[in-house]
């Protein structure tokens, strides 16, 4: 436990670390002008870090859309919602503008419908009673995914990336 903890310390330390460089660039970029900060000067020292992480976000959602295109469980579609909701996130940050922040808001809530629809389906017992209960939410679980991998295909693939981290027309 000890040694779990530990680790977990140099982890949350290095990516304080990481975050501190960036803010150490953005502070000296705003110091710079004599008469205070202006917006280009900021945008230039935060956008290198803004973009990694948007970059980052974007290939993890990659790879779990296809993780669960390829083999659709209900954990792959649990961390397709996930990332949907941290590109999300670092879009609304980076380019508040851009296209996909909706598609990406739509995707989180068709994959938050589906894992509560899982969530629930694990809970109902195994009587006759609840089987029509399990076919329905099977059923409208199936209806779901394909929803969400057809809208998850639009935004990751190559094209869609460049218009988010532009920020879209």
């Amino acid at each position: 436990r000890g040694r779990a903890l530990s680790l977990r310390a140099r982890r949350a330390e290095a990516r304080a670390l990481r975050r501190g460089a960036s803010l150490r660039r953005a502070r000296a970029a705003l110091g710079a002008s004599p008469r205070g900060p202006g917006p280009e000067a900021f945008a230039r020292a935060v956008a290198p870090a803004l973009e990694a992480r948007l970059d980052k976000a974007y290939r993890r959602g990659r790879r779990d859309f296809r993780a669960a295109r390829d083999f659709p469980r209900k954990d792959r579609f649990h961390d397709l919602r996930k990332d949907s909701k941290e590109l999300r996130h670092e879009l609304e940050e980076a380019a508040p503008r851009s296209t996909a922040i909706g598609d990406l808001r739509r995707l989180g809530t068709i994959l938050g419908e589906e894992h509560d629809l899982t969530m629930l389906r694990a809970r109902l017992p195994r009587s006759a009673d609840a089987a029509a209960l399990r076919r329905l939410a099977r059923r409208r679980r199936r209806r779901l995914r394909r929803r969400a991998l057809v809208l998850a295909k639009g935004l990751f693939s190559k094209r869609r990336r460049e218009d988010a981290i532009i920020g879209g027309p």
